[in-house]
Parts: C-alpha cells; structure tokens; sequence
C-alpha cells in the first residue's frame, strides 16, 4: 500500500509521466529526475549529507 501511494503521488511531481505509467518506469524517472537536478542545482540543497 505505501508503494502504491508513493507512486500516484511520484507520478503527481514528474513532468511528462501519465497515470497509465507503470511503477517501475515511475521510479526509474524519478531517479533520473532527481539525478538531473542534483546537477542542475548542485549538492547545495542536499537535505541529508
């Protein structure tokens, strides 16, 4: 049940991810995302270090 709700609620914050995604393509795009924003931002937003 936690997957399932961290999952609708991934797919409500990534760009381009649709309600039909599966749970897997979620996570994997949001490992992406995330890795892209950590280089666009840079480490000096990391909450934990």
């Amino acid at each position: 049940l936690r997957i399932k709700i961290a999952c609708q609620y991934m797919k409500s914050l990534l760009p381009c991810v649709c309600d039909k995604t599966d749970n897997a393509t979620v996570f994997e795009n949001a490992v992406h995302f995330i890795a892209f924003m950590k280089e666009t931002v840079g480490s000096d937003y990391d909450m934990v270090r």
